[in-house]
């Protein structure tokens, strides 16, 4: 179902470009869809963060964006970055406004 009006919204404009920079969104999504399901089923009981299981979430995205556009270094800081990320997270490394980056040098931005 279409919203109204979204012919004609800068959403579908923005929808459109990354499309035509990310590959097509049903195929990006799904692609996603499965490898999150397969990291959902190997996790151990009880043994995933939440903020750890986000960010490994995002590095899923990275990936399937620099297999369409592997030209793009973005992609890859992202990636290393989220992953750095769910390390401090899946440690303990946290503080009441998520992961503490105090003693780590920062891999580029995200």
């Amino acid at each position: 179902m279409e919203h109204e009006g979204f012919e004609f919204s800068p959403d579908k404009k923005i929808l459109e470009d990354r499309g035509k920079k990310y590959g097509p969104m049903r195929e990006q999504w799904t692609s996603i869809e499965k490898i999150q399901e397969i990291m959902m089923m190997s996790r151990g009981p009880g043994q995933t963060h939440y903020g750890q299981l986000a960010a490994l979430n995002m590095v899923v995205v990275k990936i399937m964006r620099a297999l369409y556009d592997p030209t793009d270094p973005d992609h890859y800081a992202d990636a290393r970055n989220y992953i750095t990320i769910a390390e401090k997270c899946a440690n303990g490394n946290l503080n009441d406004s998520g992961c503490d980056f105090e003693h780590t040098e920062p891999a580029g931005d995200i």
